[in-house]
């Protein structure tokens, strides 16, 4: 069921459903919602998700990391992403956002994964101009960067099977308004989000037809 919760000064829809995904930009959420003020203007900060994970008792913090149309945040061929910023609301204006947050700890421990494969793939298709690019890529992919990155990628994907607390903050002029929600990953979720550590692979040499995966469940009261 979606969510409308009132405070002092603004109300905030959820919607019912999250979308949980893991890509180049490390493990991602993506949660979209409508704010609106019901009496005065209201200047808003920034919105963030704090996680609480089954794994572990410390909180996964999420920032605002792009605002998207197009398609899911998997396929970024599909998507475009506008840099998130402050925003006014005002009772004749209401905001709704789709909005990806990323986990900025662990984009920072992808980055250089990213940047190894786009590299390592780079040099060797500079060095065999006139090869047949798919075939090249089947050489490629069994060589010892990507083997060792498909790994790698797999240990930074913490995503498991089992519920997650999710507290979505807006932060104003006023205060921090707070929604407490929670979702569940099953197996099946997890297998297909592992399965990006293999597809990034192709994603990041920019084969035809790659994509990564992702999956929207619901996102209930707490």
């Amino acid at each position: 069921m979606s969510s409308l919760f009132h405070k002092k000064t603004i109300a905030h829809y959820v919607s019912p459903e999250i979308t949980v995904g893991f890509s180049q930009f490390g493990p991602t959420l993506t949660v979209t919602g409508v704010l609106s003020s019901a009496r005065k203007v209201v200047f808003v900060n920034s919105i963030g998700l704090s996680v609480k994970t089954p794994f572990t008792a410390l909180k996964k913090e999420f920032e605002w990391f792009a605002l998207q149309t197009g398609s899911a945040p998997a396929a970024p061929a599909g998507t475009i992403f506008q840099a998130p910023s402050k925003f006014v609301l005002s009772p004749e204006s209401p905001r709704s956002y789709n909005i990806l947050f990323v986990d900025n700890q662990q984009y920072a421990e992808m980055k250089n994964t990213v940047s190894n494969i786009s590299s390592a793939w780079e040099d060797l298709f500079k060095n065999s101009q006139g090869k047949d690019r798919r075939q090249l890529f089947d050489i490629f992919k069994k060589t010892a960067v990507p083997t060792e990155t498909v790994h790698i990628l797999k240990k930074l994907c913490y995503w498991k099977t089992g519920a997650y607390a999710v507290s979505i903050t807006a932060a104003t002029q006023d205060g921090i308004f707070t929604e407490e929600k929670q979702f569940h990953l099953l197996d099946d979720h997890i297998t297909l989000l592992m399965g990006n550590s293999v597809a990034m692979i192709s994603v990041l040499c920019a084969q035809p037809s790659a994509a990564l995966s992702s999956v929207s469940v619901p996102l209930i009261e707490k």
